[in-house]
């Protein structure tokens, strides 16, 4: 069943890490058959721990035969203040 116009096999992979340095990224599946399409993948994004705080616009890439498209979103960084003993 066609989605999103794919009919083909789709290829996941990220595309930019909007600035975001020594990240990466893992998918559940990496490639999407037809019958993935409802189910979909999981993603999951590392980084250092040093990474600054900020918003980080992360877009994903799917390509399946003539058709690419990406999605985009934010990546928030903010980390909870330390509580002293």
């Amino acid at each position: 069943q066609p989605s999103g116009g794919f009919d083909k096999d789709v290829d996941l992979s990220v595309s930019s890490f909007g600035g975001v340095p020594e990240a990466s990224a893992k998918f559940s599946k990496d490639k999407l058959e037809s019958e993935d399409y409802a189910s979909g993948s999981k993603l999951r994004l590392q980084v250092k721990n040093n990474t600054p705080e900020g918003a980080y616009q992360i877009t994903v890439k799917g390509k399946g035969g003539p058709v690419t498209t990406t999605v985009s979103f934010w990546l928030i960084i903010k980390y909870a203040p330390v509580e002293s003993g």
